[in-house]
């Protein structure tokens, strides 16, 4: 589980609970950096469901109290960092919902089990000519962001993890 407190809506700091399995946290706080080895492994073609929820407050019992926030807007940013052989890219990606007919805005939607959610459809990646094709092989950066005025917040930390496509 993760705090990092971020403020998603008037009048208080909720937090951030951590991406959920089958997608793992992959930040180490106390290093400051991203740890490779703890990415999820999804093959490439196959859905990749990124979930999370928001705790009502700040501190240790914010994501264990049962309480979460359900009405936050959250946005998905998804980018290849590297290939399937390791190198170094950058190459951010449009991106289809599992179950959409065509390209859709990357917004999460809450569920009933008061997490926010996205199936990203790794089998269609809109790539920066334009043309969709099947997202390349090697590691994503997945990550979540508040876009409001009232979000207080860094991202590439603990909003941010690692998964590999292979």
């Amino acid at each position: 589980m993760v705090n990092a407190g971020h403020q998603v809506r008037s009048g208080g700091t909720d937090t951030f609970c951590g991406f959920e399995p089958p997608v793992n946290n992959t930040f180490d706080p106390s290093i400051a950096t991203w740890n490779l080895a703890l990415a999820s492994q999804f093959g490439d073609g196959r859905p990749v469901p990124i979930k999370f929820k928001l705790g009502t407050g700040s501190g240790p019992r914010a994501c264990h109290g049962g309480n979460y926030v359900k009405n936050a807007t959250a946005l998905l940013s998804i980018a290849q960092i590297a290939d399937s052989q390791g190198n170094p890219v950058f190459v951010p990606m449009g991106l289809v919902a599992n179950g959409s007919s065509g390209v859709v805005s990357a917004f999460f939607k809450p569920d009933n089990n008061q997490q926010y959610l996205f199936n990203w459809d790794s089998g269609r990646c809109v790539m920066p000519s334009g043309a969709t094709q099947l997202c390349p092989k090697g590691t994503y950066s997945i990550t979540v962001e508040f876009p409001s005025d009232l979000t207080v917040q860094t991202i590439y930390d603990q909003l941010t993890t690692l998964v590999v496509l292979n």
